[in-house]
């Protein structure tokens, strides 16, 4: 073979695989590296997923506490019942209760019992009064809390608290 022909076949080959490069290489890498992508993706989400097995028995524990220790379905009886037990403990106390405000929001899956109060007593009392609302099993959150010296040797405290409930819908069966 002549030189010519060697250079026309070697630059054949070299456009060829520049071709080859382009054509058939480059887009197999790209969609290998987007399907490993895809795997480690899905491998994540297997592991998440293992993750909550492994925990399912203290996941299902948990809701079935918030389940039972919800609000009653009946709003009447959150109302009553909320009522009821924040005289208890401001009677426990020997706290002041000056003022209660109670209101529904409802959301889409749930309804939330909210209600804010004010009172007032001294350290021992908003102390003990706390202490029995953090302590009682019925799910009732402090959303909000704040404490305000009511005199000036701070004897005296004003507590200004915001609780919550939630009423949760009717359990649906699993199918």
């Amino acid at each position: 073979m002549n030189r010519e022909a060697t250079l026309k076949l070697s630059a054949g080959i070299v456009i060829a695989l520049f071709f080859f490069d382009k054509a058939v290489v480059g887009p197999l890498t790209a969609k290998w590296k987007k399907t490993a992508e895809k795997i480690a993706y899905v491998e994540e989400d297997v592991t998440k997923g293992e993750q909550l097995l492994k925990r399912e028995d203290a996941l299902r524990s948990r809701w079935a506490d918030m389940r039972e220790n919800a609000m009653p379905a009946e709003r009447s009886e959150t109302e009553n019942l909320v009522l009821e037990r924040i005289g208890n403990w401001a009677g426990d106390a020997r706290m002041d209760i000056s003022q209660y405000n109670p209101n529904w929001r409802d959301e889409d899956d749930h309804a939330k019992y909210v209600c804010r109060l004010e009172g007032s007593g001294d350290m021992e009392a908003v102390m003990r009064f706390l202490y029995d609302l953090d302590g009682d099993e019925q799910g009732i959150r402090v959303e909000s809390l704040e404490l305000i010296s009511r005199d000036k040797s701070g004897r005296r405290l004003g507590v200004d608290v915001t609780l919550s409930g939630l009423e949760l819908p009717p359990e649906r069966k699993n199918r």
